[in-house]
């Protein structure tokens, strides 16, 4: 899945010439509502007939987590299409699956490439380390730096 993933982002940069979640939304037709979601929620996607919307809580003040979060559900979006938002909710077994998914997509687009990063400046830092130098979530990090072997 994650070549696919890879597949997915690069041809995304290549035809949007963007790497900003809030653009890619807007150039693939996808809605952002910022809404309040209460303390739990930081977001969710949902798919309505052939409508898909991005709900982001309006408490979220941090732009970064606000766009890891964006991230993470144009992740549903995009590597999920035959999914809903009712389906995941009566079926957990699999929820994991997806959730991690789009936790991997996220990742591929905060976390520079291999040959992006300056292996030297990063080689000895721990994982909370690497989550303020990139300044995403620790599972990303975990996530993306099991795959580049760093």
């Amino acid at each position: 899945m994650n070549q696919e993933i890879i597949e997915i982002r690069d041809g995304l940069i290549e035809l949007y010439k963007t790497k900003d979640p809030f653009e890619l939304c807007r150039s693939l037709g996808v809605k952002v509502i910022e809404t309040d979601l209460g303390d739990n929620i930081l977001g969710f996607f949902q798919r309505v007939l052939r409508e898909e919307v991005i709900y982001l809580n309006n408490r979220i003040e941090n732009f970064n987590e606000k766009e890891y979060v964006c991230f993470h559900e144009l992740g549903h979006v995009v590597c999920h299409p035959e999914l809903s938002i009712c389906f995941l909710e009566k079926i957990f077994y699999i929820k994991d699956k997806y959730e991690n998914e789009a936790d991997i997509f996220a990742a591929y687009f905060l976390i520079p490439d291999n040959d992006d990063i300056d292996i030297y400046e990063i080689e000895n830092m721990t994982t909370r380390q690497l989550s303020s130098y990139f300044k995403v979530p620790e599972k990303l990090i975990k996530l993306r730096f099991k795959e580049l072997s760093l």
